[in-house]
């Protein structure tokens, strides 16, 4: 979701005509230009753009690997009944490694978050922590609320942040969304470079909102 947002708002509309050659771009890209009030013109245009151009591909690609199409289908049919068998092994191995890279980067994500309250005391008792507001451009474009004293923050910046950041102070990040995913994403790239005191905001801006707390905009 993230890396689809951030190309959406790069390249705008224009994304549009290759999102069905990205996976999970096309099923996310059409409700994104929703959400950001895209005219249903200029939307049409560019879809009917990706249509024609996701069909000529296919198109094309027949008409040049006509041969290599049919030796594929008679090896297939050689198979018998151990085509499905081996379309299943195949899914089940696809299926297999992408449970274990979710393991994975959910394992690095392992860290102590800081809730909603602790935020609150240390924001009280002036320990003015540094609060990154690490939603995309676009995420905080369609939801402009913040907390208070949050500064935007985007992942490109990680290398610049990092010598400007006080020893002194707690530096807590938040986004909203599933796990804290962004936030511990960033949050552990900060601590690989040095930065010991920093932490994501457990349940993001949202847990903010319901705690009852103040919200700024803008």
């Amino acid at each position: 979701m993230r890396t689809t947002e951030q190309t959406f708002t790069r390249w705008g509309l224009k994304s549009l005509a290759v999102a069905k050659f990205i996976p999970g771009f096309s099923m996310v890209a059409p409700p994104m230009a929703g959400a950001m009030r895209v005219r249903w013109s200029s939307f049409l245009l560019f879809d009917l753009m990706a249509a024609v151009l996701w069909s000529s591909v296919g198109i094309g690609a027949g008409l040049i690997f006509y041969r290599q199409v049919d030796r594929v289908l008679a090896a297939l049919a050689g198979l018998g009944g151990w085509a499905p068998v081996v379309g299943l092994i195949l899914l089940a191995t696809f299926v297999g490694w992408k449970w274990v890279q979710r393991r994975r980067f959910y394992r690095s994500l392992r860290m102590a978050r800081i809730s909603v309250n602790e935020l609150k005391r240390l924001i009280d008792v002036a320990a003015n922590p540094v609060v990154f507001d690490v939603r995309t451009a676009t995420a905080r474009e369609r939801d402009p609320q913040r907390i208070p004293g949050a500064i935007a923050f985007d992942l490109s910046q990680v290398d610049a942040v990092v010598p400007e950041l006080p020893d002194e102070r707690e530096v807590i990040l938040y986004c909203n969304c599933p796990s804290e995913a962004s936030a511990a994403r960033i949050a552990r790239l900060l601590m690989d470079r040095g930065v010991r005191s920093v932490r994501p905001l457990a349940g993001g801006l949202q847990a903010w909102i319901d705690a009852g707390f103040k919200a700024d905009t803008g």
